[in-house]
């Protein structure tokens, strides 16, 4: 998805998803609105609506942490 940023006064490529899929990502949050989630960029945004919240996140950031996470899993994996 697109946010923009409006102090930078730019379009930035973000990530949206439910705190659960988030934990595995692993990360520290800060609570914005979705129109200001960009704004907290490179921090990770913690976004309510009606049903709860949802995680929106740089998608640079989101993808080095997920590369991240999958190395560890590879290497756990070899050295077991």
């Amino acid at each position: 998805m697109r946010l923009y940023d409006v102090r930078h006064r730019r379009y930035q490529i973000a990530v949206m998803m439910t705190e659960e899929a988030w934990r595995d990502v692993n990360g520290d949050t800060v609570p914005a609105a979705l129109e200001e989630a960009a704004c907290s960029f490179p921090q990770t945004a913690r976004v309510k609506y009606a049903g709860g919240h949802l995680i929106v996140v740089d998608y640079d950031v989101w993808k080095q942490r997920v590369k991240t996470r999958q190395r560890e899993e590879y290497d756990d994996r070899e050295t077991a």
